[in-house]
């Protein structure tokens, strides 16, 4: 069987924010060379279909990239202009911030609002 990969993929050029990306997609004889991760060829069609899906990312990206949002707030908004990370991921960073700024006005108002400049009872 094959080996255990102690380090959890993280060596093939995945990342723990976001995927590692080699080709872009701008050489033309990529496509020929491409191998999928058991080691046999795949097609033209199959490589830019998984060339497609590493852009959008996957509902594990979306997941991630809300957990981070939320946690770590706003200097996640740094990551959504990075190339490199999935469009799925960049979606669940904003979400995880704007989910975390409702709940945070949720409790401001159920505390008395602190902020409430207007004079109005």
């Amino acid at each position: 069987g094959p080996a255990a990969d102690p380090f959890g993929g993280l060596a093939r050029g995945g990342g723990l924010v976001f995927r590692g990306g080699g080709s872009n997609g701008t050489d033309a004889d990529a496509d020929a060379d491409e191998f999928n991760a058991t080691g046999t060829a795949v097609t033209a069609g199959q490589a830019a279909a998984i060339r497609a899906q590493s852009l959008v990312g996957t509902d594990r990206d979306f997941v991630w990239g809300f957990l981070l949002g939320f946690f770590v707030g706003f200097v996640m908004l740094f990551w959504v202009w990075m190339p490199t990370v999935p469009h799925r991921q960049k979606l669940g960073i904003l979400t995880g911030i704007c989910f975390h700024m409702a709940l945070r006005m949720i409790k401001e108002n159920e505390d008395g609002g602190g902020g409430d400049d207007l004079g109005v009872e």
